[in-house]
């Protein structure tokens, strides 16, 4: 998948383009979604971003000043600009830049498609990145294959994870740095005193990078013989990152390239972890893991009373822990909910850590700490709400717009148009009624009758020319339709018009 970053500072057409647009089905996967240019630069100093889709006009930075910012740490991204027509004189600056394509408003997913298709064919025939780069990205890949085949061929996972019901999957990497004798030495001694460290666990090795599947409650013991391997060879630059618990096989490889992404980071620290699992709370992990579950449904399906009851008993099991531990199982529910729910403004809850991992350092009683989570959870309630509601808005619109530009398709129904937005029947039916007061079908008719009035008007078209144009297979439908919207019928609707009683189009 090639890497979008999409900036706009209108959240309803950044949510839109996020969540309406079938992303995967292009190639591409939305690493990111910025309310600025600054914010986009940000995530693009430190990720590999293959595509920039930005609004030209923005506060703080435009789409024009992104891309040429952008280009200064990736000189062969791809960029995309959304403009206005009022901003078209504006947007033709942009040639200087080569941006690959303009995107009018008002946007329609078919623009889209046509456009990121045709970036697609465009990377795959420049590949992606210098021959280096694709050599490490091979060896990334060859490891993970290596790591699959081992489990597929020999690992019992039950037996691997245990009582804990997962395992986590921790991806090494020694740095090549210099090429003196010396160092190249010292890199070798590095490679073998990690792989006796290895030895003892389910691992694969390939050159200077290694996989290893350990049990979370030796994942501490692991890291400290990884500690002590890497002590002895200090000037030895190195990563070591955890990626997503794997609570099955199937979500072993999914793990692997989220810790491989973490390597890719901007170097904060020699270990970092994608969970932010620092905490030794393992205990009651099936039970507490049904919790989230739950309540995160409860929060989609808007439900507060629900959502206080298991709160309350996500509480009553934590109670019987230590405060950290307690702190940190609070913090990672809030964590994981926000990426379920796709929220980035995490700097709202009180319970969450700070970009660079670090858990919040909390003194207070056990009762005053549920009390913290219970406004993160009702703040977290405010804006799925706010989120959803945009969400509807947005499909509703794409919707109405969809009739305006089908209406004369005799088989747009509300079951080919959902599937058409990728959204289920009773959901499009639920939000339709509830955004404009009317259903679908109400919206198609009066679509259809305002199009056909205005033809009969038009006086270029027989009845049952209107009637297919319209989207009737028969004269009889749509004239028993126009009837009953307008109380007349068609014939003498242009009558009245002559005001002669003549009806000879028919």
């Amino acid at each position: 998948m090639y890497q979008l970053v999409i900036a706009d500072d209108d959240e309803l057409i950044r949510n839109g383009l996020t969540k309406v647009v079938k992303w995967n089905a292009l190639g591409f996967e939305v690493a990111a979604s910025a309310a600025s240019g600054t914010q986009a630069l940000e995530y693009i100093k430190k990720h590999r971003v293959d595509v920039i889709l930005t609004d030209i006009n923005m506060p703080e930075m435009s789409g024009l000043d992104l891309i040429r910012e952008a280009r200064t740490y990736r000189p062969d991204i791809k960029s995309v600009i959304i403009s206005g027509y009022s901003e078209f004189e504006y947007a033709k600056s942009a040639i200087d830049l080569k941006v690959e394509s303009y995107l009018l408003k008002p946007l329609s997913p078919e623009d889209i498609s046509q456009v990121f298709a045709r970036l697609k064919t465009e990377l795959d025939e420049a590949g992606e990145g210098s021959a280096e780069e694709n050599r490490k990205i091979k060896r990334e890949y060859e490891l993970m294959q290596l790591l699959k085949q081992k489990v597929d061929s020999s690992l019992d996972f039950s037996r691997l994870v245990g009582c804990e019901k997962y395992c986590e999957l921790v991806f090494i990497k020694i740095f090549e740095g210099t090429t003196t004798n010396e160092y190249v030495e010292n890199i070798d001694g590095c490679v073998e005193a990690v792989k006796l460290a290895l030895s003892d666990y389910f691992y694969c090795g390939l050159n200077r990078i290694f996989v290893a599947l350990v049990r979370p409650d030796r994942l501490g013991v692991f890291l400290y013989a990884l500690e002590e391997a890497f002590a002895k060879y200090h000037q030895v630059n190195h990563r070591i990152s955890i990626g997503k618990e794997a609570y099955s096989r199937s979500e072993i490889v999914s793990s692997y390239w989220s810790a491989v992404e973490l390597v890719k980071e901007a170097e904060k620290s020699n270990l970092v972890h994608y969970n932010r699992e620092h905490s030794r709370f393992k205990k009651d992990w099936y039970v507490l893991h049904e919790m989230k579950q739950k309540l995160y449904h409860e929060i989609e399906a808007a439900q507060p009373m629900c959502v206080r009851e298991s709160v309350m008993a996500i509480a009553d099991l934590l109670r019987n822990y230590e405060i950290t531990d307690a702190c940190y199982s609070f913090s990672n529910i809030l964590e994981r909910a926000l990426a379920y729910f796709n929220i980035e403004d995490s700097g709202r809850f009180k319970l969450l850590g700070d970009e660079y991992g670090n858990l919040p350092q909390y003194e207070g009683t056990y009762d005053e700490l549920l009390t913290l989570f219970q406004k993160d959870i009702n703040e977290l309630m405010e804006l799925v709400k706010s989120s959803s509601d945009t969400s509807a808005k947005l499909i509703v619109n794409q919707a109405i717009q969809a009739i305006e530009d089908s209406y004369g398709d005799k088989s747009l129904t509300l079951a080919s148009l959902a599937n058409k937005l990728g959204v289920s029947y009773g959901y499009l039916s639920t939000i339709f009624a509830k955004s404009i007061g009317k259903s679908f079908k109400g919206c198609l008719v009066e679509v259809r009758m305002e199009k056909a009035r205005q033809l009969l008007v038009s006086r270029k078209y027989k009845i049952y020319e209107i009637a297919d144009m319209v989207g009737y297979s028969s004269p009889r439908y749509f004239t028993d339709a126009f009837r009953k919207y307008f109380g007349i019928s068609p014939v003498d609707y242009i009558a009245r018009l002559r005001g002669d009683g003549e009806s000879d189009r028919t």
